[in-house]
């Protein structure tokens, strides 16, 4: 993974505390990527009040490379649509166990 990304995960873990799990989806975690293809990440929460305000407060700490965020809170990790879109991943960082 580029540093640039590497700072990025490290910045969220400092925002949340640790309290959080990243999980790379996509072309990227597939393996069938392009240089150019951006980085697809979802970033589960303990609770998200405001997930607009919460993907703005973490794109903020992105730079140097682009991605797309979904943030979604520890719960929605069962809904069907999410499962789909988690068939190939990569967890990045798992501080709230969901993949254990």
């Amino acid at each position: 993974m580029e540093k640039v990304v590497e700072n990025f995960v490290e910045k969220i873990k400092e925002k949340y505390s640790g309290k959080v799990t990243i999980v790379l989806f996509g072309s990227r975690a597939r393996g069938d990527y392009w240089p150019s293809s951006d980085y697809d990440f979802m970033i589960f929460l303990e609770r998200v009040e405001d997930k607009t305000e919460e993907a703005y407060e973490i794109y903020k700490l992105k730079r140097g490379f682009s991605a797309d965020i979904i943030v979604l809170s520890k719960d929605e990790l069962k809904d069907k649509i999410v499962e789909k879109m988690l068939e190939d991943k990569i967890v990045i960082y798992d501080g709230l166990g969901l993949f254990r």
